[in-house]
């Protein structure tokens, strides 16, 4: 996801670059962008059901710990705070991606319609 992600921030610096000189836009720039938008809404939402239930499973374990002392729930422990911990940071990473990539849209739309 993250080199999908390259990819289409360096496709948005050309588009930059050409609103900046003021040239026509390539044929269905806007409706390409807002494909690569709905796609990574999509996977933003995935990641989200994902990474709830994976902090509810942090949870579950953390409280099941509290109960019993056996090695194995510290073990599943670890490995879901781990786990909650990456999930968390791709979560970042992919809603910071989305609100800039909304803003772009709005560039683009401004300029197509002014």
């Amino acid at each position: 996801m993250k080199n999908y992600i390259k990819e289409h921030n360096l496709w948005i610096e050309d588009l930059k670059n050409i609103i900046a000189n003021e040239q026509p836009l390539p044929d269905h720039a806007l409706e390409f962008h807002k494909m690569k938008v709905d796609y990574l809404q999509h996977e933003r939402l995935i990641h989200l059901l994902v990474m709830m239930m994976t902090i509810a499973l942090t949870v579950a374990f953390f409280m099941l710990s509290l109960f019993m002392s056996q090695p194995l729930i510290y073990v599943l422990l670890a490995i879901f705070i781990i786990l909650s911990l990456f999930y968390i940071r791709y979560y970042y990473l992919l809603e910071n991606t989305v609100q800039e990539w909304y803003r772009i849209t709005e560039m683009i739309t401004d300029y197509i319609f002014r």
